[in-house]
């Protein structure tokens, strides 16, 4: 994509003024960051003549780490679980993402995403 964004810049020579901007949600969110730090290098390097305005990303999925282990503590801050609720809900997100095996493609993550929600309608 870098390689795209290089043709582009050299078709239309004006975007050169203009900061550019990546914005993504979701899965998208992975692939800005990725895209944000290969146009940064190329921009370090010389290989690119564009000023790298900025990456936002907004609700991304950028770890399946990060996002189990984030339900506890939202479900917290938004008075859906007491502090005994979001401790349970971590310990079960914790031992989840220790047996699973992150060279198998999806191989747990369907359980995790669903079951720590499900702890609220207990």
């Amino acid at each position: 994509m870098t390689t795209v964004i290089k043709a582009l810049v050299d078709e239309v020579p004006t975007l050169r003024n203009s900061p550019l901007y990546l914005v993504a949600e979701s899965y998208g969110g992975k692939y800005a960051a990725t895209l944000g730090v290969s146009i940064a290098r190329a921009v370090s390097a010389g290989q690119l003549n564009i000023t790298l305005g900025g990456v936002v990303v907004g609700d991304s999925f950028i770890s399946p780490e990060d996002f189990t282990l984030s339900y506890g503590p939202l479900l917290r801050d938004v008075s859906r679980l007491d502090d005994a609720g979001a401790e349970e809900a971590n310990k079960y997100a914790t031992a989840h993402l220790l047996a699973i095996d992150f060279t198998v493609p999806d191989q747990h993550w369907p359980a995790i995403s669903y079951d720590v929600p499900d702890m609220l309608r207990r």
